[in-house]
């Protein structure tokens, strides 16, 4: 008796409080406040559980504009209520809003008949999605620029005698250089030829290491002797160059490196 008691008066409250959240939302609704309208018949619904204020927030979002809840709420209010008494109304509200037109009808204002609350469960909310394909474009075919021509450069001009000699200069240094590569290796390749001495005489042997020394050391005097005779042709080119220079018209050096050394050719016209 003391739990009947003490539930009573709560479910009056809820009772008040269902209704007055209706008649809230009511009066947003009639001066076209549908956001309030449709926040306090939210309200409303969590408390009565009524299906017909489904069907109001349905309305309140079409005539805002917002189809997409609208039929979602409209859908809910017909899940909860199989056989609602307004099916006319309801046909015409969804027709509305397919049709892309939801503010054409006017809406019939309907009051819940009752707000006593009772144990029907909320009703499952249910979205439609619109699939969208995206638009096919074709790429736009732009041809490359053709390339403007451009003339050739000028030929260069001859050049003068001292340019003679200053090639027979450079060539005079370039053969200074490659002597002093081949002192290098010819020093590179007398430490070997001392290596392989000095391993045999502790070893007493000719194996492998040994013979890979001297494979080294023969190469780096093959590559001495090489630079030396291709250093020593640069330096005599690079003289007669530079000697003859101002009275040669026409001259030409090559220098050819080869296995055992080089090869250095060189002609001049008067």
């Amino acid at each position: 008796m003391c739990v009947l008691l003490a539930s009573t008066p709560s479910l009056a409250d809820d009772k008040a409080k269902a209704k007055q959240l209706y008649d809230e939302g009511l009066r947003h609704y009639q001066v076209a406040e549908y956001t309030q309208a449709i926040d306090a018949w939210k309200q409303a619904y969590l408390i009565s559980k009524k299906p017909l204020l489904l069907f109001n927030i349905g309305q309140a979002y079409r005539l805002s504009g917002d189809c997409t809840q609208a039929m979602t709420f409209y859908d809910n209010y017909t899940e909860a209520e199989p056989n609602p008494k307004n099916q006319d109304e309801l046909d015409q509200a969804v027709a509305a809003c397919k049709s892309g037109k939801p503010t054409d009808t006017k809406p019939t204002d309907t009051k819940p008949t009752d707000t006593k609350p009772t144990d029907t469960k909320p009703a499952i909310t249910t979205t439609t999605t619109t699939e969208t394909k995206p638009v096919e474009t074709k790429p736009v075919e732009t041809k490359p620029a053709e390339p403007t021509p451009v003339a050739p450069p000028p030929p260069a001009p001859a050049e003068a005698s001292s340019g003679h000699r200053g090639l027979g200069m450079i060539i005079g240094i370039g053969g200074v250089v490659l002597e002093g590569g081949a002192v290098f290796f010819a020093l590179q390749s007398k430490g070997k030829a001392d290596d392989v001495q000095k391993y045999v005489a502790m070893t007493h042997t000719f194996d492998d290491t040994a013979k890979g020394l001297q494979s080294d050391g023969e190469r780096d005097n093959k590559l001495a002797w090489g630079l030396g005779i291709a250093g020593g042709a640069a330096i005599i080119a690079g003289a007669v160059l530079y000697i003859t220079g101002g009275a040669s018209e026409e001259h030409g050096v090559a220098i050819v490196p080869t296995r055992d050394g080089a090869q250095v050719g060189w002609s001049t016209t008067f």
